[in-house]
């Protein structure tokens, strides 16, 4: 079992501000169905693989900001639940992504793949990419609610 490192399920005002994460044994950041997070200037040092940086699952008004990450999977990526999970949930929504460093393996920034609800009012700003398979993907999986 690869547990997440950080998950968050159904929580409020969530501040995560300059820490630094190393050597996850899956996910490092994944708040789930959250709403009003803000994770700023954290330091994702890669990992295993399948190690994605941070993953805001369902959530709503979400700031990524100031952020270096590094990863073998992806570096952030925005998701909207998986099968029945999300249907009856509030969609993947103003989540803003801003002044970030990725580097990473596959994905630097995706929307996908876990996607049976919604993503709507994601803007990506200012943000470098140092490396990529892809630099911005959308990715969807039938088997996932794609």
């Amino acid at each position: 079992m690869r547990p997440t490192f950080i998950e968050f399920f159904e929580c409020e005002n969530i501040l995560i501000d300059g820490l630094t994460l190393r050597n996850s044994p899956f996910w490092n950041v994944h708040p789930v169905f959250c709403r009003n997070v803000t994770l700023r200037n954290l330091n994702v040092e890669h990992g295993t693989t399948n190690d994605d940086g941070i993953d805001p699952d369902s959530c709503t008004d979400v700031l990524i900001e100031n952020c270096t990450i590094d990863t073998h999977d992806d570096a952030i990526a925005i998701k909207a639940g998986r099968d029945q999970d999300a249907w009856k949930r509030p969609p993947a929504q103003n989540i803003i992504v801003r002044n970030c460093n990725l580097t990473s393996g596959v994905n630097a920034f995706c929307i996908g793949s876990e996607m049976s609800g919604d993503v709507r009012h994601v803007f990506f700003e200012k943000s470098k990419v140092a490396r990529a398979r892809h630099g911005i993907n959308f990715k969807c999986n039938l088997d996932r609610g794609g």
